[in-house]
């Protein structure tokens, strides 16, 4: 029997019984923020977990989104992530509400979400919750095609001292250094990182960036907790000099921060309470000069003052520079009204502030104040029907009142089988920077010289209709699980920004002959139909392997304005095919080894698309991913060290622009744990 213990301890640390897989069902909050399992969500959900987030091939946050079905991951350059959700965007991806630990990273500054100022290190993510769908009655505007809630890991999940750092191609240097410990019943983790690279060959899109973060959980008494978080990130990053005589190569200086805080308060076994309170800060500082303009122009300095009624003289220009803060305050309570009844419901109010000349054309910040009421019910009909019904009600200073409802029902007809039906209308409210832009270029005195950008300030929202058919289901005697989507999506009023011929300019006689003239206007004026279908498949086998598949087609159809005169259309962009990739794969796989080794393989397939605003027409690409890792102790540490390699075949491919080529990529990692 002695003999015999080993074996029967290692098949039962190998492989999964039916017990196993159910009781490893995560719990998700993100789809209605109440705790639910997938199978009861009203909406399609993936949980990137921490199994696969180690076993991944990412370098980054946005990386790993390649795990969810639909998502596309871009790189207009080394340091803008574009991340989109069936596609149809541009570098600046403005419709999808991003979240950590329900705190919303969204950003005012060119409507974005900032992903090199996250303020969170990867290997502090305990999973990431992924709504594949409209979550605009439960997360507000921003939430309008999907939401992406990364989720931190608690202090005493990783006590003690980590230190880890990678270097590799593209001059790659990333280091972090984390210690996390505890006093009585205060739980702590402060976390500092570097990372820098050179981003594409020939591209001025490096990046040189610090951070520190900490997060303390203090038991205040069996039924309240508080949670305390803090960040800071602040480098120089390449400026994307798109032209060497009016945007040059230069570096913009850029600095974040975040001051969050929650206080939970427990009122029974099925009802809390719990208040937070945030705020956000982006700083990007990108002024530089240009000229003289009788250079810019290539005309005699003494013609100047006839042409522009200006002496000749320098510009003083900035293109991505500005400063945004963010102050939200919400209160959320959750209860049980009855047996077969739950609820959720809350209110916040929230600050938004830009300031930034270049991009308002006054040196007076702009605000704008959004309050919101939201509440989601569910209601267990019997054992097998689960309904629930939510709605956000919002108010701003931009558009007024606006309401985004949801219904959902989930009827499992067979054991751990489940079939979802949802129907959702959400809209998204123009940001400060869509609804008040006027970006131009002036001489010295302030007198425009070229107006750039301009909104049109009776502007829209943007509404999505959306329905969808879902199946998912967990097979624990293949150790499978399966989840399946059919949907169709309506977007209507879509904030465009197309050329107005009726904006003359003084500059047209200098621009070559054919190209257009004329400011770009942010106007609501187009539509998008979606239909398709997406698949995800996790394949565990035994407690140290997995395999996940991912797959999403989508066909898309509508027509967008691309130039205008005055109020008259010109000309419409009707190939929006091709701006949403028709398929979207993703895999990995992975298994550790009895002997500390881990391998992970991982492949990426994104169909043609075209991508919008600085853009091009790229076609598709496939990519291979490797990893080996080598988990050992030193001297009593926990150790490891891996070679990691992105695009292992050394099949060259674009990201965003033509000039974008990602080659294979070769990486080092160490670690070491105490």
């Amino acid at each position: 029997m002695c003999g015999l213990a080993p074996a029967v301890s290692l098949a039962a640390e190998t492989y999964l019984t039916e017990e196993d897989l159910l009781a490893e069902i995560p719990l998700v909050i993100t789809a209605s923020r109440l705790s639910q399992t997938p199978a009861r969500a009203p909406a399609s959900v993936t949980v990137i977990d921490r199994e696969m987030i180690e076993a991944s091939t990412a370098l980054d946050i946005p990386d790993l989104l390649r795990l969810a079905p639909g998502f596309q991951v871009t790189y207009p350059n080394g340091n803008i992530t574009s991340v989109t959700y069936h596609g149809n965007e541009d570098a600046w991806s403005n419709r999808m509400q991003v979240l950590v630990d329900g705190r919303s990273v969204y950003s005012p500054l060119f409507s974005i979400v900032d992903w090199t100022h996250l303020d969170v290190d990867i290997d502090d993510i305990e999973r990431i919750e992924v709504i594949r769908g409209p979550n605009a009655p439960v997360y507000g505007s921003n939430a309008f095609l999907s939401t992406i809630n990364i989720i931190t890991r608690q202090p005493f999940q990783d006590r003690g001292l980590t230190a880890r750092a990678a270097k590799g191609s593209l001059d790659t240097r990333a280091a972090m250094l984390r210690y996390a410990g505890s006093h009585g019943d205060l739980d702590y983790r402060v976390t500092a990182s570097y990372r820098g690279d050179d981003g594409f060959e020939g591209v001025n899109d490096e990046k040189s960036l610090s951070s520190v973060s900490v997060r303390a959980v203090y038991d205040v008494t069996p039924n309240d907790d508080v949670d305390v978080q803090a960040g800071l990130t602040r480098g120089p990053e390449g400026a994307w000099g798109q032209s060497p005589v009016t945007s040059p190569e230069r570096d913009k200086d850029t600095r974040s921060f975040f001051v969050y805080s929650r206080w939970r308060h427990t009122l029974s076994a099925t009802s809390d309470i719990h208040v937070q309170a945030y705020t956000n800060y982006l700083d990007w500082s990108d002024t530089y000069r240009i000229g003289p303009l009788s250079a810019l122009f290539g005309v005699d300095p003494a013609l100047i003052p006839l042409l522009f009624g200006q002496p000749d003289q320098i510009l003083s220009l900035s293109r991505y520079d500005g400063t945004v803060r963010r102050e939200d305050i919400e209160i959320q309570h959750t209860l049980a009204p009855g047996a077969d009844w739950r609820l959720v419901w809350g209110a916040s109010y929230r600050r938004d502030t830009l300031e930034s000349l270049q991009i308002l054309g006054t040196p007076e910040p702009r605000g704008d104040s959004i309050r919101r009421l939201f509440a989601n019910v569910e209601w267990t009909a019997r054992d097998s029907l689960t309904v629930n019904a939510g709605a956000m009600l919002e108010d701003n200073g931009i558009i007024g009142t606006h309401a985004s409802p949801r219904l959902a029902a989930n009827y499992e007809w067979f054991s751990n089988q489940t079939v979802r039906a949802v129907a959702t209308r959400a809209s998204r409210s123009p940001s400060i920077y869509e609804n008040y832009e006027f970006n131009a270029v002036r001489f010295g005195d302030g007198t425009v010289l070229d107006i750039q950008f301009i909104s049109d300030q009776s502007i829209r929202a943007e509404t999505i209709d959306s329905y969808e058919i879902g199946y998912r289901a967990l097979f624990p005697e293949a150790d499978l699980e399966l989840d399946l989507k059919i949907f169709r999506e309506h977007m209507d009023d879509i904030i465009t920004h197309p050329r107005d011929l009726t904006y003359s300019d003084p500059i047209s006689p200098f621009l070559p002959a054919g190209q257009e003239t004329g400011s770009f206007v942010r106007v609501n004026d187009g539509y998008v139909d979606t239909s398709g279908a997406e698949i995800q498949l996790m394949y565990r086998p035994a407690r140290h392997s997995l395999l996940s598949f991912q797959y999403a087609y989508a066909d898309a159809d509508g027509r967008i304005i691309r130039l205008i005169e005055g109020d008259r259309p010109v000309r419409y962009n009707e190939r929006i095919d091709a701006a949403t990739p028709a398929h979207t794969v993703s895999v990995l796989s992975s298994h550790t080894f009895d002997n500390g080794f881990q391998a992970s393989l991982a492949f990426f397939f994104l169909d043609a698309t075209d991508w919008g605003g600085d853009g091009d027409d790229l076609p598709s690409y496939r990519r291979w991913d490797a990893k080996l890792l080598k988990k050992f102790l030193l001297g009593g540490l926990e150790s490891s060290i891996g070679v990691l390699v992105q695009n292992l075949l050394d099949e060259g491919y674009a990201e965003f622009q033509k000039e974008n080529i990602f080659e294979r990529r070769t990486y080092l990692q160490l670690g070491v744990r105490m």
